[in-house]
């Protein structure tokens, strides 16, 4: 199942705020469970009555509430059934849809950002275009978190008539994004009722501490405010729309890639994994090999901190035999070509401008090496992987290239300089002897030279007087 097969299964019951399919890794496998969330709770009882036990793709699936953690385990002593806690966003689930346990902390802060943008974008769909009842029963507890706010003000956002509400319920007025009037709070519990968020502004619930000038230690007159709800620290930022929202979560992923010096973040690049648009052009076979060299490589970064990937050296694997250096040249300077010959054609999507930043305007110069391509610039090697890799046109259907991002050891890259930078000293050294041996030979034969033709012309001068002296006598 896909996120909108879904959204058409359950949007029969009622009206679906949200679907998630949580994977092993982003991109990577389903996970085998998913959480619907309605809007209503009447909807959501609806759809478990109807939905749970029903076979769907010749498998029955089981369509149940979803429970905070602490709930799940009271309910796990008291029964004592064989469930398996997964803690996926403060949620615990049967074992029929467990799977591995497995995680990359790697990912970690990728699945936060996430989570945030979706926050954020589930703010937009569900608040500002929804209308909002004062009876609490109806009300689901997602919108808690932006509900409680001043509705006395002018500014306010039309809301739009729901026809499974009753025209004669009062709407709440809401701010727009853009009177920097909204907040967007974190780290709520599960329990945590709308008062009890209109509340915990009070003084019990609060630490404030008031920012004071250096130099005259008196107040500067702002302060800052920590606000606690059964005994979280809630995390309150300024809400944003999903544009700024996007912006933001570019902007965090460079800054991350910037002090990323491994560049893990190239690991993905070039992978195939199952139920993916690329893996259904390959042979099961091939996908396999292709996840476990993914696994291999990853397992081999979380364990030795001296790998890195590099980027600007390609990986090259199943290549035929008759393949020789000067053809895997020509391949990677085609490839550069083909591949923006393709965007223009819009056969498949261009590099974004922050890849495009390291060297894609500049000539590209590949060292030899059998199996490998090094590029000079990250963002040719970019476009190289991505055309070559997996491509049937050219080796053929049954030699598709597996290209990477080549994983190198740093501690024999600064060897291999080391040693390069030595060699050349000691090249420039004997050229420098070398001329300097030539110059005094040529010194010498120079004056060899003129102390052979002075001797000579002494014996020509000695020849000249004895045959004069012939001639007088």
């Amino acid at each position: 199942y896909q996120e909108p097969e879904l959204l058409k299964i359950f949007s029969v019951h009622g009206e679906v705020v949200e679907v998630n399919l949580p994977r092993k890794y982003p991109n990577g496998p389903l996970r085998g469970f998913a959480y619907i969330q309605y809007k209503k709770v009447e909807e959501a009882e609806r759809a478990i009555n109807a939905i749970n036990e029903t076979k769907h793709h010749g498998r029955t699936i089981a369509v149940d509430w979803s429970l905070p953690k602490d709930k799940y385990l009271k309910a796990l002593k008291s029964q004592q059934s064989k469930y398996v806690c997964e803690q996926n966003n403060g949620y615990c689930i049967d074992s029929c849809a467990e799977s591995s346990e497995e995680e990359s902390n790697e990912n970690e802060t990728d699945e936060s950002e996430n989570q945030q943008v979706k926050s954020y974008n589930s703010y937009e769909n569900r608040v500002i275009d929804m209308d909002i009842d004062h009876d609490d029963d109806e009300v689901d507890s997602t919108e808690d978190s932006s509900k409680d706010i001043d509705h006395d003000d002018e500014s306010e956002v039309d809301s739009v008539e729901n026809n499974n509400k009753n025209n004669n319920s009062v709407k709440n007025k809401l701010h727009t994004l853009s009177e920097n009037a909204v907040l967007f709070v974190r780290n709520l519990s599960f329990e945590a009722t709308e008062e009890e968020l209109r509340l915990s502004t009070n003084e019990k619930k609060r630490k404030g501490i008031i920012h004071k000038s250096v130099l005259t230690a008196d107040p500067s007159g702002s302060q800052a405010l920590k606000f606690t709800l059964h005994g979280r620290v809630l995390s309150v930022v300024k809400a944003v729309d999903k544009d700024e929202a996007h912006r933001l979560m570019e902007r965090n992923k460079n800054k991350r890639r910037k002090e990323d010096r491994r560049n893990t973040y190239l690991i993905k690049e070039g992978a195939v994994f199952p139920n993916t648009p690329d893996a259904a052009l390959l042979p099961p076979s091939e996908v396999t090999k292709r996840a476990a060299s993914f696994s291999a490589r990853k397992n081999l970064l979380a364990k030795n901190p001296n790998l890195f990937i590099s980027k600007t050296r390609l990986s090259m694997r199943n290549l035929p035999l008759s393949v020789d250096e000067k053809k895997i040249k020509n391949l990677g300077k085609e490839s550069i070509k083909r591949f923006k010959e393709e965007v223009k054609k819009g056969k498949r999507a261009d590099l974004t401008k922050t890849e495009k930043m390291e060297g894609w305007d500049k000539l590209v110069h590949i060292k030899q090496g059998y199996g490998f391509l090094e590029f000079t610039q990250h963002s040719h090697a970019l476009a190289a992987l991505r055309y070559l890799n997996n491509n049937p046109d050219i080796f053929g259907e049954k030699k598709r290239l597996i290209v990477e991002f080549s994983t190198e050891n740093a501690i024999i890259v600064k060897k291999r300089a080391r040693l390069s930078k030595d060699r050349d000293s000691k090249i420039r050294g004997h050229n420098k002897a070398d001329d300097n041996n030539s110059n005094s030979v040529e010194v010498t034969e120079s004056n060899n030279c003129s102390h052979l033709e002075q001797r000579n012309l002494k014996r020509k001068v000695r020849i000249i007087l004895l045959y004069n002296e012939a001639i007088i006598i």
